[in-house]
């Protein structure tokens, strides 16, 4: 048996890692296939996701698609709920006293 560059007789790296199920590429075909959306978020669809929630609290991501009707994948809604939605999130600029903390573990 010859094996190419990658390691795989005869096929590309790429389509390899497709077919393994582990490539970035995939996980983005599979979100065409299933109808979810990529990109900015809407005010509307912030407003869904904080209001699924207020109802239902957090965890289980996956099922905020199927209940609330959100084009998103769990992932998406449990990153924009840390990052960016979650009522206790700091924002701003950080105080003089974290500051000087972040400074010194970032050495």
């Amino acid at each position: 048996m010859m094996l190419n560059s990658s390691g795989v007789d005869g096929v590309h790296e790429s389509e390899a890692a497709a077919q393994r199920g582990g490539s970035h590429h995939n996980h983005h075909h599979q979100h065409q296939q299933r109808g979810l959306k990529k990109g900015p978020w809407t005010a509307a669809e912030d407003g869904i996701l904080m209001e699924y929630v207020k109802k239902h609290g957090e965890g289980n991501w996956n099922a905020v698609q199927k209940n609330s009707g959100l084009a998103r994948c769990g992932k998406s809604c449990r990153l924009r709920w840390a990052n960016h939605l979650r009522p206790n999130l700091k924002k701003g600029s950080l105080s003089p006293r974290r500051r000087a903390s972040h400074h010194r573990t970032s050495r």
